[in-house]
């Protein structure tokens, strides 16, 4: 148990680093917001997290109001274990727009997977 609970914390930090990598990356001239959209989509069915987060990484950047953009990099961290980020992203999703159901419902998954232990980010 011990040796699984240290592995996941070293597994989180890594990929942290990698997504917060990512956010520096340049975007391709040529590719709108939607394209990396659809991209990070098609990464997320296929189960490729780190490549979908990157991929919803550039569509924020493009457009950082895009509402679609952040709930679903939200999902592809929540699916990664990166709970907090997620619960980040989601409620960035409902600042924006505040009647983002699946957003809201998403976020309250999380809240009950983190066993409320959330701190200042638990907002109902």
């Amino acid at each position: 148990m011990r040796f699984q609970l240290k592995s996941r914390f070293l597994h989180a930090c890594a990929w942290s680093f990698l997504i917060a990598g990512a956010l520096t990356v340049s975007v391709s001239q040529g590719q709108s917001a939607q394209d990396y959209l659809a991209f990070g989509q098609q990464a997320l069915q296929n189960r490729n997290l780190s490549e979908a987060i990157r991929f919803f990484n550039q569509a924020v950047l493009l457009e950082p109001a895009n509402v679609r953009a952040l709930a679903l990099r939200a999902a592809a961290k929540g699916e990664y274990l990166l709970w907090h980020d997620a619960v980040q992203d989601y409620t960035e999703a409902l600042r924006l727009n505040p009647n983002e159901t699946m957003a809201l419902i998403s976020r309250g998954i999380l809240y009950i997977k983190m066993g409320g232990n959330c701190g200042s980010h638990c907002r109902f």
